[in-house]
């Protein structure tokens, strides 16, 4: 039970720091036309397809994440399991 209360908070800790501080930042850069203003001043793309950006990338990217399951933290839940009517709770 403590673990699912650990996960909880650092879960509710995560959800503040990814909202919050985007928030903040907007508002100390000085808006949109601010931020557009300083890529366009440095030469940084604000498109999500920049150019050279290939097919190739987007199945790295998306193959990245197939070795999610071989991390440490996932790998215990996995040997955590006794038998398969247990996955759930597990």
């Amino acid at each position: 039970m403590a673990v699912s209360w650990n996960d909880f908070f650092q879960g509710i800790l995560m959800f503040f720091a990814i909202t919050i501080v985007p928030v903040i930042a907007y508002g100390e850069i000085g808006g949109m036309s601010e931020i557009t203003a300083m890529t366009a001043e440095n030469g940084v793309s604000l498109s999500l397809m920049p150019e050279g950006f290939t097919i190739t990338a987007v199945i790295s990217a998306l193959a990245w994440g197939l070795g999610y399951f071989g991390q440490p933290h996932i790998l215990a839940r996995f040997m955590g399991i006794d038998t398969i009517k247990k996955v759930a709770p597990a």
